[in-house]
């Protein structure tokens, strides 16, 4: 995570929530066919590279989930 990102503490406390440390560790299996793990890593980076709106973010998110 960017340490100069102005939204850093307020990623950490959303993302990281439980967490001891500011990181993140994925398993990327060889195999694409099983994609959820990839998925998971490709939403994960483009959450903590966001330099908008955290709550705009948040409110997309919400009514995409509602579809």
């Amino acid at each position: 995570m960017d340490p100069q990102d102005p939204q850093k503490d307020d990623k950490i406390q959303i993302f990281l929530e439980g967490s001891e440390h500011h990181w993140k560790e994925f398993k990327i299996r060889l195999s694409v066919e099983d994609t959820e793990d990839f998925d998971n890593l490709l939403s994960w980076t483009r959450f903590i590279t966001f330099d908008g709106d955290l709550q705009e973010l948040y409110k997309r998110l919400e009514k995409t989930h509602e579809l």
